[in-house]
């Protein structure tokens, strides 16, 4: 393992452990928080991301999401695919996907270029848009080529963080939103 692989996986390893540490009543605010923040969301329709594990948000940030907007999600096609998407229609039309992700059915007709913003998942960023993922990289393969203005992560407040480590084929995003609310990155 390289020595960036190796510093990725501490940092992913110690955010996990942060997050498994959270309370419900803590994990319940920051979900109200991000309700609150995504029911005021500008664009009128964004790519977004059901909430697993131990992300922050839940079913109702994407309920407050598809009030008045279109909602798409990403769809794993497999293991080192790019990530397919499909029509967000309520928790109930969600379906058991691989690694334990609720997702809809896949629609070949959708693309990234159908929304104006992308929401995506990520255990930590920087204040210059450098994202840390779970490793797996869906997001990284799926999003080159969207600009990175129309990218925002979803973190909690304390995982905006001063430095990470990036590789050259990570992606870096143009807005972070956390329960503090949405703040544009840095162009560093």
């Amino acid at each position: 393992m390289s020595d960036l692989a190796a510093a990725k996986s501490a940092a992913r390893a110690a955010i996990r452990h942060t997050r498994a540490q959270r309370s419900a009543a803590e994990r319940a605010e920051v979900a109200a928080a991000l309700t609150q923040l995504a029911s005021q969301c500008p664009a009128r329709s964004v790519a977004a991301y059901v909430p697993m594990r131990d992300e922050p948000g839940d079913l109702g940030v994407l309920d407050a999401l598809a009030a008045g907007r279109r909602v798409v999600l990403p769809v794993i096609a497999g293991r080192g695919a790019p990530l397919q998407w499909g029509e967000y229609a309520g928790a109930d039309a969600l379906t058991d996907g691989p690694f334990g992700c609720r997702q809809p059915a896949a629609d070949p007709a959708l693309s990234l270029a159908d929304v104006e913003w992308v929401i995506v998942p990520a255990l930590a960023v920087t204040a210059a848009g450098a994202r840390l993922g779970q490793g797996g990289g869906f997001y990284d393969r799926s999003l080159h080529g969207v600009p990175r203005e129309r990218l925002v992560a979803v973190v909690h407040d304390d995982e905006i963080v001063a430095t990470l480590p990036v590789d050259t084929h990570d992606v870096h995003v143009g807005a972070i939103a956390s329960p503090a609310g949405l703040r544009r990155a840095t162009t560093a």
